[in-house]
């Protein structure tokens, strides 16, 4: 049995036309000999409305109300979902949709960053015999009966685990490009579409902020080996293929420049590095799934603990650190640029290269960190876009 699932985010289901173009998508999916299952977004906008309704409501800082914002957050993909199945029915195709707790999609207890410990598939599979279209909203499991949203992209993650669990032999991701660029092609226009990307590069270039897919669902696909194809549903051109190995990309090349301006810096003051609140601090946000990336500052003087974490996790990293009685300081406005290829941290041409860059347009930089696989710089959000630019630039991307 050929499966296929196909997952459509925000912009591809964004009004009843779009909605009415993916029935059409999948339509010409199963018309290949493909069955089909449909994972969706919210339509765009309405989880950042939904989400606003609930911080007008609440302060979301403790468990109890992080667990109704989840209740409030997921209904934005069932409607999605109900709408798609009905757009499909309308041409023809029996469909139907299924809620995370009907399969069930079981996560852990992280109320808004939930991980998926299994996928029930009897149902779907059952449907796929009956030649129906099963249609889930993305973004939602359960566990102990109450309902756990997985993040923000989490749709992607429910696509991939709803893929690997059923043996899919394809997951298409579609958004709204044409695939994975080299740089966000909304900022550099001389953006170049790469054809095919590893799973382990296209782990780094998401885990940096590049949104076309999340990193989670990246994981999952190389953890399964699960073909992944990263598409748009507005156009009809081939996307990017996540494979095993990208052997063109040789030590010393730059694949793409990636930037994410969804971060705060968070400086606790007073704080010794074996001060036993930093493991508190950080085997909570393990807990939470709530990435942290910690920053070195060289002309600190005085102790002090420095990490970035994602602005929608704010509250709750606020909220514990608030229950520790630290003092800290929260710096937002800022973003981080990061260079993705093979072998950077080693070549020191690249490292000089990308800082002078930065020096000639007077961007001062917060604080910067080198592995192999890529190069970060956290510098003042008001220069992301034209660091990304010059960076791609310089690099000579734009003639790639």
């Amino acid at each position: 049995m050929f499966i296929v699932v196909q997952k459509f985010g925000g912009t591809s289901v964004a009004n009843i036309d779009r909605i009415k173009r993916v029935a059409e998508i999948i339509a010409r999916e199963r018309n290949r000999g493909s069955s089909v299952i449909a994972v969706v977004s919210a339509m765009s906008g309405v989880t950042d409305q939904l989400a606003n309704y609930a911080k007008s409501s609440s302060s979301l800082s403790s468990q109890n109300e992080l667990a109704e914002y989840d209740v409030v957050l997921s209904s934005g993909e069932q409607v999605t979902a109900g709408l798609l199945a009905l757009a499909l029915q309308s041409i023809g195709i029996e469909s139907r949709s299924f809620l995370g707790w009907q399969l069930p999609i079981v996560t852990d207890t992280a109320y808004s960053n939930g991980r998926i410990v299994s996928v029930g598939t009897t149902q779907l599979m059952e449907a796929i015999k009956k030649e129906e279209v099963p249609v889930i909203p993305g973004f939602q499991g359960v566990c102990n009966e109450r309902i756990i949203t997985l993040g923000r992209g989490g749709s992607d993650t429910t696509a991939t685990a709803v893929a690997a669990a059923v043996c899919a032999a394809r997951c298409d991701i579609f958004t709204d490009v044409d695939g994975v660029f080299s740089a966000d092609p909304r900022i550099v226009t001389k953006a170049k579409k790469i054809e095919t990307i590893s799973y382990n590069q296209m782990l780094i270039m998401a885990t940096a902020g590049a949104k076309v897919i999340h990193p989670r669902a990246v994981d999952i696909s190389l953890s399964h080996h699960l073909e992944t194809h990263i598409l748009s549903s507005f156009s009809d051109i081939s996307g990017t293929v996540l494979v095993k190995d990208n052997k063109g990309i040789e030590r010393g090349s730059i694949l793409a420049v990636v930037s994410d301006s969804n971060i705060v810096i968070i400086t606790i003051f007073r704080i010794n590095t074996d001060n036993i609140f930093i493991n508190k601090i950080l085997d909570t946000l393990s807990d939470l799934a709530i990435p942290l990336e910690l920053l070195f500052d060289a002309h600190q003087l005085d102790p002090s603990f420095k990490f970035t974490v994602p602005k929608n996790s704010l509250g709750v990293v606020c909220s514990l650190l608030n229950d520790l009685s630290l003092n800290f300081i929260i710096k937002d406005e800022v973003a981080k640029i990061t260079i993705v290829g093979n072998g950077l941290a080693e070549n020191s041409i690249i490292l000089q290269k990308m800082f002078q860059i930065l020096a000639d347009e007077d961007i001062n930089i917060i604080s910067a960190n080198a592995i192999s696989t890529n190069i970060s710089v956290v510098l003042e959000a008001k220069y992301k876009d034209v660091a990304t630019v010059k960076l791609h630039n310089g690099f000579s991307l734009d003639a790639v």
